[in-house]
């Protein structure tokens, strides 16, 4: 099966790797934007049409829509309202594939990820999370429940659709880079990198290019479902620290492991930093579409630390990556780090 799909976010982290997919896959592709950024060439070359259009400004996205789509793919999915907006246009548009998180999830004793500031905050999750696993009310007061508001919208109403909760995305065009964490560190040539956890952390890390053959299959099957999207494999912080290096052929750092969480005052913290395994069962996904991962981290790392080499290292990072600049610590403190090395003799 293949028809018309219009992706929201299509020149975007997930954006991209959807649309590359879809045109290979056969489908007709139109990627709709802001206009923020660049085109990519890439799918330009794939035929893939651009469409600049505001989901906010009344009657654009229905404008760039046309005649409507078999398929409408959802990467950038804010609040309810944006659920809502595409429930009206059940009429010219087949189904639905949204873009939800797997930061949804809470434990028994009703931890999150989101309200988790120390290590005893931190969810006590099963290992790996199923997708029957309780989420956070729907609501306004956070990403989480902003999420699961989206989800409480779309499923169970026309047209159908599928809800991805996705773990840490990696891959190039984000906003979000976590590698650039370690990958800047390496570039600079610091001679020394310090994990907290000893760097054993566990964070679910998924590919784009997996979300992408999870929408793909989704598309072929629509139906009313959720499913976890993450990695086969999924790697430690320290692993993930071992690749950025390796990627600029730098001599390797010596390691410093903190053997628990790192002082917010110091150093050592990562974007992949929990006292706890965080990992996504995949069976619902195996079992419904027959999903097969497209990729590992290993294998598919590489194309993001080289767009963070390429495009962000000689700009401004701050601009490029601003939701990893909202972080509310300094990524960088050098000094810090070097204060606590000399500590440590």
């Amino acid at each position: 099966m293949a028809g018309r799909a219009f992706i929201l976010g299509g020149t975007g982290q997930i954006g991209v790797a959807v649309a590359r997919t879809l045109a290979h896959a056969g489908w007709d592709v139109g990627a709709c934007d802001r206009g923020s950024r660049a085109a990519v060439r890439e799918l330009e070359q794939l035929g893939v049409e651009r469409h600049v259009a505001d989901r906010r400004d009344p009657g654009e996205l229905e404008a760039a829509l046309g005649d409507g789509a078999d398929l409408l793919v959802d990467t950038v999915a804010f609040d309810a309202d944006d659920a809502r907006q595409i429930a009206r246009l059940s009429s010219i548009v087949g189904s639905v594939v949204a873009i939800s998180s797997a930061s949804v999830y809470r434990d028994g004793s009703g931890r999150t990820l989101d309200e988790a500031t120390r290590a005893e905050e931190f969810p006590l999750l099963p290992v790996p999370v199923g997708v029957d696993q309780p989420t956070v009310e729907p609501g306004d007061e956070s990403y989480s429940t902003r999420k699961v508001a989206i989800e409480h919208e779309l499923l169970g109403s026309k047209p159908a659709a599928t809800l991805i909760r996705a773990g840490a995305v990696h891959g190039p065009f984000s906003r979000h880079a976590r590698e650039w964490h370690f990958l800047k560190r390496a570039l600079d040539t610091r001679p020394h990198i310090v994990i907290d956890y000893g760097g054993a952390s566990l964070f679910h890390t998924v590919s784009v290019e997996n979300i992408a053959e999870m929408v793909r299959l989704a598309a072929e099957r629509p139906a009313d479902r959720i499913l976890n999207c993450g990695d086969p494999d999924p790697p430690t912080t320290r692993e993930i620290a071992r690749a950025a290096w390796a990627h600029t052929g730098r001599e390797p750092p010596v390691e410093i492991l903190l053997e628990g969480p790192a002082d917010p005052e110091e150093c050592g913290g990562t974007p992949w930093s929990i006292p706890h395994p965080f990992l996504l069962d995949m069976a619902a996904a195996e079992a419904e579409l027959g999903y097969r991962a497209a990729t590992t981290y290993a294998d598919s790392v590489g194309t993001t630390l080289d767009w963070l080499e390429n495009e962000v290292a000689p700009r401004d990072w701050r601009t490029l990556l601003p939701q990893l600049a909202a972080y509310p610590w300094n990524l960088f403190d050098y000094e810090a780090e070097d204060r606590m090395l000399a500590a440590l003799g």
